[in-house]
């Protein structure tokens, strides 16, 4: 009765130790499954959003920096050249900052601007506006309502500078307003001018391309004042040339 009773105890033992050896080796697979599942679901997880994440965030960049760029843009119609070398900075930044998809026409119009600057330089340096501003800084110097054959003969002068360094188109006004300021200048003093008066006439009616008038007031200087020889061969040589 005690041997069977003790061996009884022992298969129980045995069968107990096997159970608890399989519920062992189950738990160690579960935890083993389950630490696997979670490195797994770590580096799936992790490392794709991330990538993600990384190209919206920059896809939003290159698209502000254009939202805050081209408002900024000048009209490209102004002749304006400050606006112009102002865009080329602009299109520079949207090249270098902005999405790249849009680098090419970035580009397109950069090279637009620079071609339009260079038009607009090379109009300031026109002679249609350099003789405008002779115009405008000689017209200055006339002397309008005023009285005395002095005045007439200085304006007579500036006219015809005008009428050989002015615009072209406005040769013949020029050219008219200086016979007009001579004839009057001419009139006031009844021909009879000092020899400094007579060398200023000589010398504007032959800009203006009027020989006989400079020669017929040196003849009537000559027979007035009885001048000097020096001053016979200055004019001479004025009518001359």
């Amino acid at each position: 009765m005690a041997k069977h009773t003790i061996k009884n105890n022992n298969i129980r033992q045995k069968i107990l130790a096997v159970v608890a050896l399989a519920g062992l080796f189950a738990s160690g697979l579960m935890v083993g499954l389950a630490f696997t599942k979670t490195k797994y679901v770590e580096k799936n997880v992790t490392s794709v959003p991330e990538k993600m994440v990384t190209e919206t965030v920059a896809d939003k960049t290159c698209e502000m920096v254009e939202k805050m760029l081209i408002p900024q843009l000048a009209q490209t119609e102004d002749s304006n050249i400050g606006n112009h070398e102002w865009n080329i900075r602009v299109y520079s930044n949207l090249i270098k900052y902005g999405c790249v998809e849009n680098a090419q026409t970035y580009s397109e119009l950069l090279e637009r601007e620079k071609v339009l600057l260079d038009a607009l330089h090379f109009d300031n340096t026109d002679n249609t506006s350099v003789c405008e501003k002779i115009e405008t800084e000689m017209m200055n110097n006339i002397c309008d309502g005023c009285s005395g054959a002095e005045r007439h003969i200085d304006n007579a002068k500036i006219y015809s500078i005008l009428a050989e360094r002015g615009c072209k188109t406005n040769a013949q006004k020029y050219i008219d307003l200086a016979k007009q300021e001579l004839s009057i200048a001419r009139a006031l003093e009844d021909d009879k001018f000092s020899q400094g008066e007579t060398l200023d006439v000589v010398e504007t009616y032959k800009r203006i391309n009027m020989q006989a008038a400079a020669e017929e007031v040196f003849e009537k200087a000559k027979k007035l004042t009885n001048p000097a020889i020096d001053f016979i061969l200055e004019v001479e040589k004025i009518i001359n040339e």
